[in-house]
């Protein structure tokens, strides 16, 4: 982690996963999007009870894929140099 006086820059994989603020955010995300997630890809799933050894991994699956994606996002985002314009519209 890189501290430039006021702020905490994260870097890694293992500093964000260790910065409680990245977690919890990431966790919560991973929550709710794995939860709708879940509900329309397994839905039937649930509904028959039926849902096995490949649904429990799918089920797991759902919660995972939004959690590395919400923690990526905050490193990419980290590692832009200051001053770069992150507003993509045409000028």
């Amino acid at each position: 982690m890189v501290h430039d006086g006021q702020h905490q820059q994260v870097w890694c994989l293992g500093c964000a996963l260790r910065h409680r603020t990245i977690f919890r955010k990431a966790l919560g995300v991973a929550v709710v999007v794995g939860i709708i997630l879940n509900v329309i890809n397994q839905g039937d799933l649930f509904v028959t009870g039926r849902i096995g050894k490949a649904g429990l991994v799918k089920m797991l699956l759902c919660f995972a894929v939004p959690f590395c994606v919400s923690v990526y996002s905050v490193l990419a985002m980290k590692r832009e140099p200051p001053g770069v314009n992150r507003d993509d519209s045409p000028d």
